[in-house]
Formats: structure tokens, sequence, C-alpha cells
């Protein structure tokens, strides 16, 4: 693992000076992760063709080639970026699904959602608004829900205790929760 992070680093730091075969050569090396990481965030998508990992991986490693120099620090800056990219990627296919009269998209994750109404969008929004009051509380949500990180790993990627991400994690939840909760849901019938 070690070894691995430092040959993604070096990789990272070749991509950032313009050498394309060393971004060719990342891709071939994070893939298998990328597309772990993406499997837990649309796990459950399975019967859906159109939200498959393979496919978000794909979307993900094409917007890569076509980005310039990033300035990534390290292994977890380049997953966190690529968190961030799946979110955008997710919310993207979203508006066009509902465009066309589709269902919301669902997320697969351990974290506590509210009902079938909610989608992508409505948690992009929701995770935005939270990152307006505490930027790192709605990074660790953007790692957990976009990016299939674990605790341990968004710990190590935030440079925080895996206590304070629990913390964190806990507050973001109840707060997401409360804005995406339908107002009739929450309040009693008068």
């Amino acid at each position: 693992m070690e070894s691995d992070s430092r040959n993604i680093s070096a990789l990272l730091e070749q991509c950032d000076n313009g050498d394309r075969g060393a971004l060719d050569r990342l891709i071939e090396i994070v893939y298998p992760e990328l597309r772990r990481r993406a499997r837990g965030v649309v796990a459950g998508r399975r019967h859906d063709p159109a939200v498959q990992p393979t496919i978000l991986v794909h979307e993900f490693c094409m917007r890569l080639m076509k980005r310039g120099p990033v300035g990534w620090e390290n292994r977890s800056h380049f997953f966190s970026y690529a968190a961030q990219a799946m979110r955008h990627i997710l919310t993207d296919f979203e508006r066009r699904r509902r465009a066309r009269g589709g269902e919301p998209l669902k997320l697969d994750s351990d974290v506590r959602m509210p009902g079938s109404s909610v989608g992508v969008i409505e948690i992009d929004h929701a995770v935005s608004a939270l990152a307006q009051r505490h930027p790192r509380k709605a990074k660790i949500m953007e790692l957990l829900l976009f990016g299939g990180f674990t605790v341990k790993e968004i710990a190590e990627c935030l440079h925080i205790d895996v206590s304070t991400v629990n913390r964190d994690r806990k507050f973001a939840e109840a707060w997401l929760m409360s804005k995406l909760t339908p107002r009739s849901a929450v309040l009693p019938q008068v």
C-alpha cells in the first residue's frame, strides 16, 4: 500500500507536469479502486443499465483526460477529487433523467437519508448548503456518499481523528435529514 501510494503520488506529479503517458498509467493503476468505490455508491442500481459503476468510472476518466493540471497533493487528494467529480456526474445524469420524466436516482450508502423522493439532486443541494456553514462536515458527506470512502479513509484524507469523523458525520446526517425530510412528514397534520 505504501509503495502504491508513492507510485500514485509520483504519477500525479507527472500528470500535473503534462505527461499524458503518466495519466494513462495512473488510470490503469487506480481503475480497480475507482470501480470498487463507484460500485459502493451505485450498488443498488444494478437493474438500471445507465447507472453502472463502469459507466461512472469511464465518465470520470474521460473528464480527467480533458482536464488540465489539478495540483494533486497525494493519493487521498486524488480520490477526494474523484468523489467530487462523481457527485457532479451523478447530478448531471439525474438532471437529464428527470428532464425525460425519469425517477430520482438514489444512492446506496449507510448514511441515513429520508424517504423515496430524495434523489441525487436534492442531496447535492443539501450537501452544498451544509458546506456553506460546515465545510468539513459537508466534505465528509461527499466522501461517504459519492466517493465510497470508509470512515478511516476520510480521517486519513482530512487529517483528522476517526472519532472526529464519526461525530461530524452524526451531525451532518441529522442536518441533512432535517433539510431533506418534507415538512409534512415532520410536522403533525392539523
